[in-house]
């Protein structure tokens, strides 16, 4: 497949938003506010990021009005809604452009990827702390796109073909869902149901994990804390979407 294909560019747009995302995962809070040792924090770069992403929005619709992003005291929460925000409008423009697209939209898209893989490099490891719930459910709201934007890639008549592995992924979405909230697991018996419940499901959870406070996310579900149940889920999606990747 032809990467540089509308389809293929905005998978690898959520690939990569999606790892740098996990990289954020784990950390304390104080680890994502707080410069490091280059003067930069992760909030700085995400902020970064979306004046980036702004701007490319704008070269690909004038339209677009200008906007300043203010890197100084954000929260985390505050940066990560703003890299949302800006990542958004970017897409949004990219989707109105018509085909055959100009030779620089794929440079201009390839750019942001490109500046979200080397932040991935650069922050390294996460930490396996509890951290914010914003960070947690941004990170597997991430995860999840790049999952999705992958799926697409494949033929609608082959995509029962998934279910094997997307069933388990939407069995333990439903336990923990169950588990913060006490409803009864959904049980799926057809492509559409697994389907429609996958996507059901995962929004319910969100909804849930923004709720919670840290402490709340540190608690044991059996040897490992919710929050570590759920950024397994994440990982689970990433898993994934690089095996169907490959089998492409």
């Amino acid at each position: 497949m032809e990467g540089n294909q509308p389809a293929v560019i905005r998978a690898r747009l959520a690939a990569m938003r999606s790892h740098l995302l996990m990289r954020l995962v784990g950390r304390p809070r104080r680890d994502l506010e707080e410069a490091g040792a280059d003067g930069v924090s992760p909030a700085d770069a995400l902020v970064g990021l979306a004046a980036g992403d702004w701007a490319a929005a704008r070269r690909l619709n004038p339209a677009i009005p200008g906007r300043t992003f203010q890197r100084v005291n954000r929260t985390i929460e505050e940066a990560v809604e703003q890299a949302h925000e800006a990542r958004v409008s970017l897409l949004a423009a990219y989707a109105l452009l018509a085909e055959p697209l100009a030779p620089d939209v794929a440079e201009i898209m390839g750019e942001r990827a490109a500046r979200d893989a080397a932040w991935s490099v650069r922050l390294g490891a996460e930490s396996g702390d509890v951290g914010p719930a914003r960070v947690l459910s941004s990170a597997m709201r991430a995860a999840r796109k790049e999952l999705l934007t992958v799926i697409a890639l494949i033929p609608l008549t082959d995509r029962p073909e998934l279910a094997p592995d997307l069933a388990p992924i939407a069995v333990t979405e439903a336990q923990l869902l169950a588990a913060l909230t006490g409803q009864t697991s959904e049980t799926c018996d057809s492509w559409p149901e697994l389907w429609r419940g996958l996507h059901r499901t995962h929004h319910s959870l969100l909804e849930e994990v923004d709720r919670l406070t840290e402490p709340g996310l540190a608690r044991r579900i059996g040897p490992v804390s919710l929050y570590g149940r759920l950024g397994r889920v994440a990982y689970s999606d990433i898993r994934l979407a690089a095996l169907l990747r490959a089998r492409l």
